[in-house]
């Protein structure tokens, strides 16, 4: 801990100075964000089309596919004819 207070009081933030430090991309828009959305609508409704989904979420077709191809791949989907749901 005294390591710490010794480091806030010489550098504003600390974090900063790591190799690994990279700021965020925002939020808002971001595929993080329409990713949140999908699943708050799945848990929702239990299950949707993916046209359903797509006219709820108003963005691009193509790129609502493209994360659901990958949330399945990544098992938080199912996605079975054109149906989508909470795995």
């Amino acid at each position: 801990m005294d390591y710490g207070v010794m480091l806030k009081a010489r550098v504003p933030n600390p974090n900063r100075k790591s190799a690994h430090y990279s700021r965020q991309a925002p939020f808002e828009g971001s595929n993080r964000q329409i990713r949140g959305q999908i699943l708050k609508y799945l848990i929702a409704e239990g299950r949707l089309t993916e046209t359903e989904l797509v006219d709820r979420l108003r963005r691009d077709p193509a790129r609502v596919r493209a994360m659901l191809y990958e949330m399945e791949c990544e098992g938080f989907i199912r996605a079975a004819s054109g149906v989508v749901s909470i795995r």
